[in-house]
């Protein structure tokens, strides 16, 4: 799960996505990749390294795409269930850990 910190920056990343164009949401991942750093990986263009995906590592999340787009999607979606799940607590975690249980003392 997400620190605390990195859960809030996560959601501010997030929450600023849905004003931006295409143009300015790339900038913006490759922006936020620069300053927290993670990866903005494209696949090479030889097709002999065997590599032929985008990945995304931002905030802890990763995320892979045939291309940059998918990538960048795949991202996004990751992380609007990790910040959701951040976000609902310790309830959360009672509904999908088959090993925790409440005590009542």
């Amino acid at each position: 799960m997400l620190a605390l910190a990195l859960h809030d920056r996560a959601f501010a990343f997030l929450s600023r996505l849905d004003t931006l164009d295409p143009t300015d949401r790339r900038e913006a991942f490759i922006n936020e990749v620069l300053e927290t750093g993670g990866v903005y990986a494209a696949p090479p263009d030889d097709a002999g390294s065997g590599r032929f995906v985008f990945e995304v590592v931002l905030h802890d999340i990763r995320a892979t795409g045939a291309t940059e787009d998918a990538a960048v999607s795949a991202w996004i979606d990751a992380a609007q269930a990790e910040t959701d799940f951040a976000a609902c607590g310790d309830a959360c975690a009672r509904i999908v850990s088959p090993h925790h249980t409440d005590t009542l003392e």
